[in-house]
């Protein structure tokens, strides 16, 4: 597979996994991309253009793509913070629930260890103890006191 490709199903993997983890970072990221084609939407819509049938399909189609992704953003920073992705189901409850969430995945801060849901992004940069253990197959990173790291001793 070429670069090209290989960055496509990169960035197809982010938008759309709902497995790992992300930071706060890519999360407002995410919310700014999904919000800005609704924000132009609505300063077409509000300068009395009028919106044709196919023009409304292809907004409804964008809606739905861009609801999947910020999901999925959503559901891998409540896994940064060591959290069920269900309770992204607080967005049912009127205004309250969106604020929640919100301030829960834009502000809170992610777990600084590893925890159920995988390593967090960028743990290897992070100046956190750990050790490496490589062997002829395997470069996998094997971490010491993570119970400690969790606890931020």
């Amino acid at each position: 597979m070429n670069d090209a490709g290989y960055k496509t199903l990169q960035l197809f993997s982010f938008c759309f996994s709902f497995k790992g983890r992300t930071n706060r970072l890519h999360w407002w990221f995410i919310q700014l991309f999904v919000l800005s084609p609704v924000i132009l939407y609505y300063c077409f819509y509000i300068d009395g253009q009028t919106v044709e049938a196919w023009q409304l399909f292809l907004v409804y189609i964008l809606f739905i793509i861009l609801a999947i992704v910020n999901f999925s953003v959503c559901a891998r920073r409540y896994h940064d913070i060591n959290k069920s992705s269900f309770r992204q189901l607080l967005r049912l409850v009127p205004v309250i629930g969106s604020l929640w969430v919100m301030i829960e995945c834009g502000f809170l801060r992610g777990s600084p260890a590893p925890n159920r849901y995988g390593n967090p992004v960028g743990f290897i940069k992070r100046d956190l103890y750990y050790r490496t253990s490589f062997t002829e197959h395997s470069h996998d990173v094997v971490f010491d006191n993570v119970e400690n790291l969790e606890n931020g001793k």
